[in-house]
């Protein structure tokens, strides 16, 4: 059970901000001595150290009164169990002192608040639930203590902050289990996860035991009444001068979330991106190598690792782009200047770049695997929906420098028709046969049945020197070739409408 460190008590509030920071301030350097006191170790010394830190913090949260005789014997015996922990290394000492310990720093805020003499003692009990019933209202209060604490316009930037990493958080979670797929990035993924476990485990546990403090102070400080500290200040909802209020109000006139919320959102996604990048430096510049090199990632580890999932994280991204030109865009406004200045704009800018060289990298896997398998209708058809996710980040891009273009959508549009137009004009065919029989003649391996299968569009490849030296290749591809309109039911211009015969 967490007891409260807080400032000195005050018959009358003269600065809640600065009271509530001190709060804030005293609870987070308890919550990390706490931490520090018993990371990693057993119990000992640490726990009468952590006595004497708890009785100080009581005596300056809870005092309102001379301290009764009831309150002094508790002290004592809080002092006098932590030292028998202390004193005696037997079990025995410990599982009698530690639970007692515990359970009189639990009644101390109590007896210091009330100054309960010996005779009071019997409404301890009573007293004690009356305090436990308080904790919604204790909760509450607590939780607006960090708000009190920066006041005015740092309470508008900590909700910003905080609902940024709440949303945030999940969000770049799912590109983090995305990219993850990818061998590089989930490596250097865990390395900082062991280089920083500890440090960030530290600091959660931190956090929640200062938490605890601030709960504790705002459960037993509240009831009083007289001098119950920044609590007995009571302001009307959405009075003149309240920033709480007047914050939601602009923020309700600015968008559906306000931008440093949302830069939060997009600067985790962008440290995610950042990271893959940084992990993939070397496949971007040496795939090849790296996949040739003895002893490294095969082929088919380094082109089917995670490709479909960066596909997906790019379109995601350019997505979340778009979602946040939505949210922030005024409630009722349909189109206009879109809020959220050049840092929100450079952040965006930054994932989309980060984006871009994620495209890069499926795009030489792609280049990889064409190399050692051979071409395909469907590795081409993967090319073209990599371009066309490169060229859709540039019209977004060109969206998020100059915020007032409202034909983004228009140009997506024209965009995915004049990439269709662009895919349906190519020869595919023939530049899967072509690409194969090119690689075929620097010694690698060529699918005969899959290259017979090709349209007549592919007619071409019999003109390769590859195949004309080979008499057999060229037949059993003729026949391929003459025969596949006759097995599709397709027709081309360069079938004169009917299944050519040579």
């Amino acid at each position: 059970m967490e007891l409260p460190l807080a400032y000195p008590s005050l018959p009358v509030v003269h600065d809640p901000q600065r009271r509530a920071a001190l709060l804030l301030g005293g609870a987070m350097a308890l919550g990390a001595t706490t931490q520090a006191l018993f990371w990693r170790t057993g119990a000992g010394l640490n726990v009468l150290a952590w006595d004497v830190l708890l009785v100080a913090a009581n005596l300056v949260a809870f005092r309102r009164h001379r301290i009764a005789p009831t309150a002094w014997g508790a002290i004592a015996s809080v002092l006098l169990l932590g030292f028998a922990i202390v004193r005696n290394a037997s079990e025995w000492a410990l599982s009698i002192a530690l639970p007692v310990n515990l359970a009189v720093l639990m009644v101390l805020p109590v007896l210091l608040r009330d100054g309960l003499t010996l005779g009071g003692l019997a409404a301890l009990p009573s007293r004690m639930l009356r305090s436990l019933l308080e904790t919604p209202a204790a909760v509450h209060r607590a939780a607006r203590v960090p708000a009190e604490a920066v006041g005015g316009r740092g309470r508008v930037i900590l909700r910003g902050v905080t609902r940024g990493l709440l949303l945030g958080l999940p969000t770049a979670g799912l590109f983090t289990l995305l990219l993850s797929q990818d061998a590089e990035f989930s490596r250097v993924a865990l390395r900082i996860k062991d280089q920083l476990g500890e440090a960030s485990l530290f600091a959660v546990w931190t956090v929640l035991t200062s938490a605890g403090y601030v709960f504790s102070h705002s459960l037993h400080a509240a009831p009083c009444g007289e001098g119950a500290g920044v609590w007995t200040r009571r302001v009307p909802y959405r009075a003149a001068g309240d920033d709480d209020a007047m914050g939601d109000a602009d923020e309700g006139r600015a968008g559906r979330v306000s931008t440093l919320t949302w830069a939060m959102v997009i600067g985790q996604v962008a440290l995610i991106f950042g990271v893959f990048v940084v992990a993939n430096l070397r496949q971007l510049f040496g795939g090849n190598a790296l996949v040739r090199a003895p002893g490294g990632l095969t082929y088919a580890g380094y082109l089917h690792a995670g490709f479909a999932q960066l596909l997906l994280a790019t379109v995601l991204s350019v997505c979340l782009v778009l979602a946040g030109h939505a949210a922030l865009r005024p409630r009722g406004q349909a189109s206009g200047a879109v809020p959220g200045g050049r840092g929100l704009a450079a952040l965006e800018a930054t994932l989309l770049g980060l984006t871009g060289i994620t495209v890069a990298s499926c795009w030489q896997r792609l280049q990889i695997y064409e190399d050692a398998y051979g071409a395909s209708r469907l590795r081409l058809g993967v090319a073209v929906i990599e371009l066309a996710i490169l060229a859709v980040l540039v019209v977004t891009l060109a969206k998020v420098l100059v915020r007032r273009w409202t034909g983004h959508a228009g140009a997506l549009l024209a965009l995915f028709v004049g990439i269709a137009v662009f895919a349906s004009s190519l020869n595919a065919d023939g530049y899967v046969a072509t690409t194969n029989l090119d690689r075929a003649a620097r010694g690698k391996g060529l699918d005969v049945d899959y290259l017979a299968s090709l349209s007549v569009d592919a007619r071409a490849a019999l003109d390769h020197p590859f195949v004309q030296a080979d008499p057999d290749l060229y037949a059993r591809l003729q026949d391929g070739f003459s025969s596949s309109c006759a097995r599709t039911g397709l027709r081309s211009y360069r079938g004169l409408g009917r299944c050519p015969v040579w």
